[in-house]
């Protein structure tokens, strides 16, 4: 079993240096996270219009590091010898006093960037505090973005609170009803585990989005809390690593683990716990 993870597991580091820690833990794949989307777009494009807001306290740190060349960034991305299997799109075009049309023009830095340092998938959130007309007309609109700069979308199923998206099968429905050919699934196997669709039965999910499925992100929850290492929390963890073997899944399981990140003291510490989780699952 391949694994990623997201980068923001090191989100103190630069993204050059969290990609050669997590190279040296074993990692050969990653997700750029939004804190590192952030901070490339602010040292390859200057851009401040196009970041996302939610993660502006890390802007002044990634500022720090320095300028740097999307032609510089790609050859230290082959060094490294890393593939950056998908990258997560800002979280505050979910926001419902930010129009639809700001939205779309934020997006494109954001393809451009997945497009030229060879990001085959960005994964969104759908607008889950509004309805599924709305969803339907923002994501055809997204698609044809997507196409322009040959870049698919993922569209993530949510959590328990979600006016829309809990379902997979709902986001069937707005991939099914858009410009579905630049569109997928990204499964959050603890925002699945969070609603009484899939509670006690992760493994659903994966068979219901089949071929739609076009990325992760894996992590437990135990009732209170989620995005925990595999094996920590309640998810039936065979039958969901079946489901992905059954359904022919071949990209690496991306790990998206915060809650592991509380109480670690520094890099190296993070770096002990995630190479301990990744032993114990190769002895598995």
């Amino acid at each position: 079993m391949k694994w990623s993870i997201w980068t923001a597991y090191l989100c103190e580091c630069s993204f050059e240096e969290a990609l050669l820690h997590l190279r040296e833990v074993g990692l050969g794949h990653v997700e750029v996270s939004i804190e590192h989307m952030n901070e490339l777009l602010i040292r390859c494009y200057n851009a401040e219009r196009e970041l996302d807001s939610v993660f502006a306290h890390r802007n002044e740190l990634a500022r720090s590091f320095g300028v740097l060349t999307v032609d510089e960034l790609r050859v230290r991305i082959k060094e490294l010898g890393m593939k950056l299997i998908q990258a997560h799109g800002p979280f505050d075009i979910s926001e419902y006093s930010v129009s639809k049309a700001k939205r779309l023009e934020k997006l494109k830095l954001w393809f451009k960037l997945c497009n030229e340092i060879e990001v085959p998938v960005l994964v969104l959130h759908p607008l889950y505090k509004e309805d599924i007309i709305s969803n339907l007309d923002f994501f055809n609109k997204v698609s044809k973005i997507a196409r322009d700069y040959g870049v698919f979308v993922a569209i993530e199923n949510m959590g328990s609170g979600a006016k829309v998206g809990r379902s997979i099968e709902e986001l069937k429905r707005i991939i099914a009803e858009s410009n579905k050919d630049y569109l997928g699934i990204c499964l959050d196997t603890g925002h699945a585990y969070s609603t009484e669709i899939y509670r006690g039965h992760v493994e659903k999910a994966i068979y219901e989005a089949q071929d739609l499925l076009i990325a992760t992100h894996i992590n437990d929850h135990n009732g209170k809390i989620d995005h925990l290492f595999p094996g920590k929390g309640k998810i039936r963890w065979n039958l969901v690593i079946n489901a992905f073997k059954e359904i022919r899944y071949s990209k690496p399981l991306n790990l998206e683990v915060p809650t592991e990140r509380k109480g670690c003291r520094g890099v190296e510490e993070l770096k002990a716990k995630l190479k301990k989780f990744l032993v114990s699952w190769s002895q598995s």
